[in-house]
């Protein structure tokens, strides 16, 4: 399964709760993909981000030029293929099966 996070990451301690935390940690399989603008005032939470995750998880972080706003469409498709490509080197060793197929993305012309 991946994620990606598009300019933020996300609240760790929900309300003083930490079933989030927990599910990081039971879910071995987790791909993270964070994607943030250079100027964006959201990517110091990167460090926290790099902290939070267990160890097993595996991610990627990437920066663009712009602020907090949308990543380009090539981010997104880089951060797709990175997750398909993760992905099928988890269920080649024996991870859970992703479902996932290629993905072609339009082009505008």
């Amino acid at each position: 399964m991946g994620v990606i996070l598009q300019g933020a990451g996300f609240d760790q301690n929900p309300k003083n709760s930490d079933y989030k935390l927990m599910a990081l940690e039971d879910n071995k399989n987790l791909l993270v993909y964070g994607i943030f603008g250079e100027k964006d005032r959201l990517r110091n939470e990167i460090p926290t981000l790099q902290k939070v995750f267990p160890k097993h998880t595996v991610r990627e972080f990437k920066m663009f030029s712009g602020g907090h706003n949308w990543a380009p469409a090539e981010c997104m498709t880089e951060a797709l293929d990175w997750i398909q490509s993760h992905s099928a080197s988890q269920t080649k060793a024996g991870g859970l099966s992703t479902g996932l197929r290629p993905l072609t993305i339009p082009t505008r012309q």
